[in-house]
């Protein structure tokens, strides 16, 4: 992840609220075109985005918990553990955090700006993903991000999984496997609410993420994805 800091970006520590329970993440857009600027030119942007922010809406600090420029870089804004101002309702302040893209109505929505989101959704730890207009009503952040965070937000240059020969549902799969059937469980995993890199590697991430599953569904929590697994995992959904 391509990291920036509130120093790094020129602003001091935040003294917002800690006051938030996320379950997970909103993604916005700042709305108004703002191109593809030079790199060099985004931490202005941000200082200008939290100078509005503070002395136009009279809020404590920048709204979002993060933002992501075309380039795919991570800006901390109010950053973890701090209740964001930007979701549009005290019940989406709450439970969510804000993530939003700089950029707007025209501009293009970058494949290192879908990375970078996805980089500041698992660093802000994950969970449900929406956008803005599933709190609020609101348009943003706009068709084309939103339709994308509707896909189960995928990273740029995911592989599609080609249709295996043997049924994936009989084969077995844990820590360490490497199979394009391992993108299934990742998918069917993010359906329900992970975040999961869709890459068809059976990593910590993955093993967690069934073990945290077959514990909801009432399984031996092995973390390993057999016929069982495969069953519940399959159940209501469609890829």
């Amino acid at each position: 992840m391509n990291f920036l800091s509130r120093s790094d970006w020129g602003a001091p520590p935040t003294q917002t609220s800690t006051n938030i329970t996320p379950v997970g993440v909103l993604v916005h857009w700042v709305g108004p075109s703002m191109g593809t600027p030079n790199h060099g030119d985004c931490a202005s942007r941000v200082r200008g985005i939290r100078s509005y922010h503070i002395n136009g809406n009279g809020w404590a600090d920048i709204a979002y918990s993060a933002l992501v420029c075309p380039h795919g870089y991570v800006f901390e804004g109010r950053g973890k553990g701090r209740r964001t101002a930007a979701n549009g309702t005290n019940d989406g302040n709450q439970r969510f955090y804000a993530v939003c893209y700089l950029g707007g109505a025209g501009d293009d929505f970058t494949d290192d700006a879908k990375n970078g989101i996805n980089d500041a959704i698992d660093w802000l730890g994950g969970g449900e993903v929406g956008g803005h207009r599933d709190a609020t009503s609101t348009s943003c952040p706009g068709g084309v991000i939103y339709s994308w965070v509707e896909a189960g937000h995928p990273r740029a240059g995911h592989v599609e999984p080609e249709q295996p020969q043997v049924p994936c549902e009989e084969k077995v799969f844990g820590l360490g496997d490497e199979d394009r059937c391992v993108i299934y469980i990742q998918r069917l995993l993010n359906k329900r609410g992970n975040t999961l890199v869709d890459d068809g590697d059976f990593g910590p991430r993955t093993e967690r993420a069934v073990k945290r599953f077959q514990l909801r569904v009432g399984l031996n929590q092995d973390g390993v994805v057999g016929p069982r697994t495969w069953t519940e995992l399959w159940k209501g959904i469609t890829l």
